[in-house]
């Protein structure tokens, strides 16, 4: 019941927002400058655990042989050769999307 109550709420609040718009929706006024989103693909590997990882591999966990891991010192890197760009001001959300894309 709570629910209902929500999506008619949602929907009287959506038609009060078309009417205030005009007919067309207000849409076909301007052209839409957004990125599109990024496509993260990500190659099935194989199925189940990893026994051996290699230096390409970043392992989750805590202490110091996790840290001192291959991969997890070159992830590391790789974040922190990215972190100014990320963490800018200037940069807009989807661009950070597109930065963690770029990253994994």
């Amino acid at each position: 019941m709570f629910t209902n109550r929500k999506k008619q709420r949602r929907q009287a609040a959506a038609g009060v927002v078309q009417s205030m718009m005009g007919s067309n929706g207000g849409t076909s006024a301007r052209k839409s400058t957004a990125q599109p989103r990024p496509d993260i693909v990500v190659p099935p590997g194989g199925i189940g655990p990893i026994a051996d990882p290699n230096e390409n591999d970043v392992l989750c966990g805590r202490g110091g042989r996790i840290n001192s891991h291959a991969g997890n010192r070159q992830f590391r890197e790789v974040i922190q050769s990215r972190k100014t760009a990320y963490l800018a001001p200037t940069t807009k959300k989807l661009e950070k999307a597109h930065i963690a894309a770029a990253i994994v």
